[in-house]
């Protein structure tokens, strides 16, 4: 049993309480379709579209930019911020666009996002409704409609039904998640190394002394075959069908891949057969991958 398990046992014997999303927190503004009852408390903070957002960029900012969306974290200065500057530990996701989820507490400014903070950090912590919303985004996602920019539906997200364990129950949690997300954020950093490592010694070996090197044409040291010319008819099982759909960013993708009959693969040439350590390349663009 993990000390998180224990904990639940020895806090919530009868199980975890649930409550609804607007029992718990407080948001930026009054939402269309929700009861006044369930938003007796707002916060208030001032949003900046998007280009009033990117002017305010600096390199040596301590102000976190709250954007809408996913991407490179960027700060800006008190200075800069201006009576836009806001503080606290909020819990975010975007009024418009891709869903996502955002955690923040200290000071920031923020684009046109939807704002929470729990009530009552010794009911809610806000780093806990921040990776348990994290970890209900797809729901959270079919919320947002629209045809152009998407918007959520408030009513919708106010009426999630949120597990509420005791705080000490809530803190191991985040605690146990923070790690993970430290190294997860290490081996990141790690792979983007390996990637600039690699980059370096192919630009070293393959461009900067590749006159020391003799040229061959790819004909003269490999042998080259075509696979089918002709769409096969494709079975529920069988031999797997490999086309330029399975091809894609230098991944080979067999989530959606397609099957031959026994038949046909046997009546096929040997040149449609591909062979452990092959490279494929597709007809159409300029996709490779190698087996």
């Amino acid at each position: 049993m993990s000390y998180i398990e224990q904990l639940v046992k020895q806090y919530c014997p009868n199980g975890v309480e649930y409550k609804e999303l607007w029992e718990l927190t407080s948001w930026d503004k009054k939402f269309n379709g929700v009861e006044k009852e369930k938003q007796k408390k707002v916060i208030k903070y001032p949003y900046l579209l998007a280009n009033d957002v990117n002017s305010l960029i600096t390199e040596n900012g301590d102000v976190r930019i709250l954007s809408t969306g996913i991407g490179e974290i960027k700060y800006t200065t008190e200075e800069l911020a201006g009576s836009n500057l806001c503080d606290g530990e909020i819990v975010a996701i975007p009024w418009g666009g891709s869903p996502n989820v955002k955690y923040y507490k200290g000071k920031f400014i923020t684009g046109d996002n939807r704002i929470a903070t729990s009530n009552d950090t010794n009911i809610l912590s806000n780093k806990f409704l921040y990776y348990w919303m994290s970890n209900n985004i797809e729901l959270i996602s079919s919320f947002y409609r629209g045809a152009g920019i998407q918007h959520p539906s408030m009513k919708a997200v106010l009426s999630l039904r949120v597990p509420v364990p005791p705080l000490p129950v809530q803190e191991e949690i985040v605690k146990v998640l923070d790690t993970f997300t430290e190294l997860e954020k290490e081996l990141e950093k790690e792979l983007e190394k390996r990637k600039q490592q690699y980059e370096y010694y192919r630009t070293k070996l393959l461009v900067e002394q590749k006159e020391k090197y003799k040229n061959y044409k790819i004909k003269d040291i490999a042998k080259i075959y075509l696979g089918l010319t002709y769409t096969p008819k494709y079975v529920e099982n069988g031999i797997k069908f490999l086309s330029s759909q399975n091809i894609s960013n230098d991944v080979l993708d067999l989530t959606n891949v397609k099957y031959i009959s026994e038949e046909e693969f046997a009546n096929s040439t040997n040149n449609a057969k591909p062979k452990k350590g092959d490279i494929l390349f597709t007809r159409v663009g300029s996709n490779l991958n190698h087996l």
